[in-house]
C-alpha cells in the first residue's frame, strides 16, 4: 500500500509540473503509475487531496535532501548557544546547500508546479507555499536576527530574508539566461563555486554591515 502512495506521488510530481492541476487528469495519473482511479480515492479522496499531498511530498523530499551528505545541515535547537562566527559559518553553510540543491535541479519538479500553482486562488496552496519559502522556518530566520541584530519578525527582517532568498533561488529562466550568456550547456564544478562565492560576498557584505554598527545589534 505504501509502495503504491508513493508511486502516486511521483507520477503525480511528474505530471502536475508538465500540466498544472486542471491539466492532469486522475485517470491519467492512475494510468502512468500502473495503477488505478480506486487506489488514488483510496490513498488521497479526491485529486485536490493528490494535488496537496504531491506538493508537501515534494518540500519533504526538498527537506531531507538538504540534512542529507555531503555537508548534511546540523542546525542546534539553541542558536544563541553559539559564538558569531559560529553563527556565520552554519549560514554560509545553509546558502551553499539551497545553491546545491537548485543548481542540480532537485527542485525542478516543485518549481514548475508552484509556476503553474501562481495563479490559483487556494489558502491551503498558499500555507505549503509559505512552508516552502520558510524552508528552514525558525532557524534560518533566528539566525539571520542573531547575526544582525533586528527584532524578531520585524519588517526589515523579513525584507532582508527575502532578498537574501532570492540570490539562492535560481529559476529556469535565470538558468537558461546564464548558462547562455556563458555559452554553457550546463553548470561545471567552478562556475557553480563561482556562484556560490558572489552569492555569499553579497551576504556576508549585507551581515558585516551590521555587525559594524551601521545597523546597530
Amino acid at each position: 500500500m505504501k509502495d503504491t502512495r508513493t508511486k502516486l506521488l511521483k507520477t503525480a510530481a511528474r505530471l502536475f509540473a508538465q500540466k498544472g492541476f486542471a491539466g492532469a487528469s486522475v485517470r491519467q495519473i492512475s494510468t502512468a503509475a500502473k495503477t488505478n482511479v480506486a487506489a488514488m480515492n483510496y490513498h488521497f479522496g479526491d485529486k485536490r487531496a493528490l494535488y496537496l499531498a504531491t506538493v508537501q511530498y515534494l518540500v519533504e523530499e526538498n527537506k531531507n535532501w538538504m540534512r542529507s551528505a555531503p555537508n548534511p545541515l546540523q542546525i542546534p535547537e539553541n542558536i544563541e548557544g553559539l559564538g558569531y562566527q559560529e553563527a556565520l559559518e552554519l549560514f554560509h553553510r545553509i546558502i551553499d546547500k539551497m545553491l546545491d540543491l537548485n543548481l542540480s535541479r532537485k527542485n525542478i519538479l516543485l518549481n514548475r508546479i508552484f509556476a503553474r500553482a501562481e495563479m490559483e486562488n487556494s489558502q491551503e496552496m498558499a500555507q505549503i507555499l509559505l512552508a516552502y519559502v520558510s524552508n528552514f522556518g525558525e532557524n534560518f530566520f533566528g539566525i539571520l536576527r542573531y547575526l544582525t541584530g533586528l527584532e524578531p519578525k520585524s519588517s526589515e527582517l523579513i525584507l532582508l530574508s527575502n532578498a537574501i532568498l532570492r540570490q539562492a533561488s535560481i529559476s529556469e529562466i535565470n538558468r537558461f539566461a546564464i548558462l547562455h550568456s556563458l555559452k554553457l550547456k550546463d553548470f561545471t564544478p567552478e562556475v557553480k563555486q563561482q556562484i556560490k562565492d558572489v552569492v555569499w560576498h553579497n551576504t556576508y557584505a549585507i551581515l558585516k554591515s551590521y555587525k559594524q554598527g551601521n545597523k546597530k545589534r
